[in-house]
């Protein structure tokens, strides 16, 4: 009886399997589902880059801090050039 089962079996996979059976179009549908799988690691590989919200939140006042400070900077360095522009007169 295991006998039956294992050729019954073996001649399934032979047939589902033989070379003679694959068709061109499932070879390309291997091909394109190949380049999807690899597309998609490459975009979950990207993702771990991405920040979460409350670095992105840090990110945005820091650079809220960052323009506050170069705008007194840039103040300083305008009075500076101001008051030698007019001492040069």
């Amino acid at each position: 009886m295991n006998d039956i089962r294992v050729m019954i079996v073996s001649s399934f996979l032979d047939k589902k399997y033989s070379l003679n059976s694959i068709n061109t179009s499932d070879i390309n549908s291997r091909e394109k589902n190949a380049k999807f799988v690899e597309g998609l690691k490459g975009a979950l590989l990207s993702m771990s880059s991405w920040t979460t919200p409350e670095e992105m939140a840090r990110k945005k006042e820091l650079k809220k801090k960052l323009v506050t400070i170069s705008f007194f900077i840039l103040a300083i360095v305008i009075g500076a050039l101001v008051t030698v522009a007019a001492n040069g007169m």
